[in-house]
């Protein structure tokens, strides 16, 4: 019996070994570009350090039960088959000067109250370049903020710091 599922095993990964072996060798030349030995040589597709994510990236439920998300500025009401461009209000981001940034990193639905809260990394560094992805400077400045909605993420009521009480500041 262990002899039967061992030839098993193997009719199925000799065959993906094979493809994973011959497949780099089967690239053509026209995909490398030119120079004096193009065969080994790699060129850059794309700079982004982050690719576009699908609609469903850090999407939440905004109910108990039931089938519609959010994620950032898209609602989806079919559980993530379809998503549709539902601009969040208040634009807290658009009349902030230039350097300053606001990341949601999480958000998460309280189906007791109905509210949905969603947590930010924000930089306020006048001047930075926002084409950097993560300047080191963020290391040292990056601070929590956080937003509630009570209607599913379409109006927000507040985006505050979030600061510890007690013997702790900004």
């Amino acid at each position: 019996m262990a002899t039967t599922s061992r030839a098993g095993i193997a009719r199925v990964l000799l065959p993906a070994l094979g493809i994973a072996l011959v497949a780099p060798a089967a690239c053509s030349a026209a995909d490398a570009e030119p120079g004096p030995d193009s065969s080994s040589s790699l060129r850059l597709i794309s700079r982004s350090l982050t690719p576009k994510v699908p609609g469903w990236y850090n999407a939440v439920y905004l109910e108990q039960t039931g089938a519609n998300l959010r994620s950032g500025d898209n609602v989806s009401t079919n559980n993530g088959r379809i998503w549709k461009a539902e601009l969040m209000q208040p634009d807290f981001v658009s009349g902030l000067p230039h350097g300053y940034r606001r990341d949601p990193v999480t958000s998460a639905f309280d189906s007791f109250t109905g509210r949905l809260i969603t947590i930010l990394n924000a930089l306020d560094t006048p001047g930075l370049d926002p084409t950097i992805n993560e300047p080191p400077v963020a290391q040292e400045t990056y601070y929590p903020r956080y937003r509630v909605s009570a209607d599913s993420g379409k109006s927000w009521r507040f985006d505050a710091p979030l600061v510890q009480t007690g013997d702790f500041t900004a």
